[in-house]
């Protein structure tokens, strides 16, 4: 086979006719090359038109023709060159994949040019293959989870054949093709690569990390004189993409949270606990944003009792999961796509974009409070991964003015009247004792054996502004159950 070079659509041949030039070339060639052969040292011309070209004609210029006489011939097997009547400068051809060729001739006084040429029409067909009739790629073709191969791109053309026209001998060849590809969606998911080498007709292509939807994959196929074919394939996708977002439901979201007293709402409001706290126990709702899977595996980080580590494996696009330790996690979620055709599970994995921190065990109250009005008239400690507790408040005479057990979420605080009572105590300094809580455990062992909780009194201001009270701090270590204490103010405004 010819080694072929993209040369520009007109060969060009100049020879000297008296003064001037002459020239045999074909304007609307697609692609030219050189004959295999050469006559004399000299290689003749090969033109391809294209299968659309109408115009297919050899061009015979002279800037001296009045004194030089044309010739053309056209070449029959077996019987060389054949003169034609035709004595212009314009030789409509036909041009076939079976090659023809034409000599022109040009003569004057002195000089005589000859210059030969084959002109060919080119057409062909490609075919991606294997696919159903519902242009879809078949089965086959999925190896993998992340490839997808072979698909094979089948080119049908006819040979181009030409003779020598002093041997005789047949000659073929076939121009080179380039094949490349466009995808339905822009995306850096689901690149296919294009076989380099023909084989048998053939071109090998593969996808590599395929996209996780449906596409359509369209095969282009160039030739030499810049000729395009087309085909399209459907491919199935067979990946899964997780996606998922986290929200903390907030303690006084109604919804999730109904039938609570309206203090109750108020003390786990933005508005008295400042920004939002994440403390055990912690519902967040998980949002499902996954495509093209049918089952899904969640890791919430967390362990349980035993220390295993908590999964969930669900159908449901979303979910609501409650957090019951303290501690960093990161939540993943594994989609899986089940292809009972091609015998394949495929699966995506997603880590949550941001962690969840649930904050340790702390309880933190003002050290006081204005009654019965004021913008801080009840005295509520603000909890972080407390559950149940119970706490005694005392005057400096030791008398007991208020007590609560049970869940923290359920206190109400203590609004400073004598043990729930209607009259409010008198100005003055009041101690609290807290005992036989429950505190949140640690997710993990080590924040277990390393961490300790605290309580704290935060100092706030009167009615008219002054700072009262003192902080005081008692840290205990996780798990023992001794009591501790502190104080604050009250200011009576009847």
């Amino acid at each position: 086979m010819m080694n072929f070079l993209n040369k520009s659509a007109i060969i060009v041949l100049i020879s000297i006719c008296s003064n001037g030039y002459s020239q045999l070339f074909a304007p609307h060639a697609g692609f030219s090359d050189t004959t295999n052969y050469t006559i004399s040292g000299i290689n003749d011309s090969l033109y391809f038109f294209t299968s659309n070209t109408d115009s297919t004609y050899l061009l015979a210029d002279t800037n001296l023709y009045n004194n030089c006489s044309i010739e053309w011939y056209e070449y029959v097997p077996a019987s060389g060159y054949q003169l034609l009547s035709f004595t212009g400068t314009k030789l409509v051809v036909e041009a076939d994949t079976i090659g023809k060729s034409y000599q022109l001739l040009i003569r004057n006084a002195t000089d005589t040019l000859i210059q030969r040429c084959w002109v060919f029409k080119n057409n062909f067909r490609i075919s991606i293959t294997p696919k159903n009739n519902e242009q879809q790629l078949s089965t086959s073709s999925y190896v993998g989870c992340d490839l997808i191969e072979p698909i094979w791109v089948l080119i049908d053309s006819s040979d181009i054949s030409y003779v020598n026209p002093v041997t005789h001998e047949e000659l073929t060849c076939k121009l080179k093709y380039k094949l490349s590809w466009k995808k339905e969606f822009d995306v850096e998911e689901g690149k296919i690569v294009a076989g380099k080498i023909p084989i048998t007709g053939q071109l090998k292509s593969k996808i590599t990390d395929p996209y996780w939807k449906d596409m359509w994959y369209t095969a282009i196929v160039t030739d030499a004189s810049q000729q395009e074919r087309r085909d399209s394939v459907y491919v199935r996708s067979i990946r899964p993409h997780a996606d998922f977002t986290v929200n903390h439901i907030k303690l006084d979201d109604k919804t999730y949270y109904p039938d609570k007293d309206s203090a109750y709402y108020y003390y786990y409001s933005e508005e008295y606990r400042g920004e939002e706290i994440n403390s055990a126990p912690a519902k967040f709702f998980i949002e499902n944003k996954s495509e093209n899977a049918h089952s899904y595996l969640w890791n919430f980080d967390e362990v349980d009792g035993n220390k295993d580590t908590i999964t969930l494996e669900t159908n449901a696009d979303s979910i609501i999961y409650e957090y019951i330790r303290w501690g960093t996690f990161t939540p993943k979620l594994t989609a899986r796509h089940s292809v009972e055709w091609a015998l394949l599970t495929c699966e995506d994995v997603m880590e949550a974009e941001e962690e969840i921190e649930i904050l340790q065990p702390m309880l933190s109250v003002r050290n006081a409070i204005s009654v019965p009005s004021g913008d801080n008239n009840v005295f509520r400690f603000v909890d972080e991964s407390i559950i149940d507790f119970e706490i005694s408040i005392f005057n400096r005479n030791g008398m007991k003015v208020h007590h609560f057990k049970g869940n923290i979420r359920d206190w109400d605080g203590w609004d400073g009247k004598y043990n729930n009572g209607d009259n409010y105590v008198p100005t003055g300094v009041y101690y609290y004792i807290v005992k036989n809580y429950t505190v949140i455990q640690p997710n993990d062992e080590e924040a277990e054996r390393s961490s300790t909780w605290q309580s704290s009194s935060e100092s706030s201001s009167n009615d008219s502004g002054t700072s009262t009270g003192s902080t005081t701090t008692d840290t205990k270590s996780v798990g023992t159950n001794t009591q501790f204490r502190g104080f604050f103010h009250v200011f009576n405004n009847e």
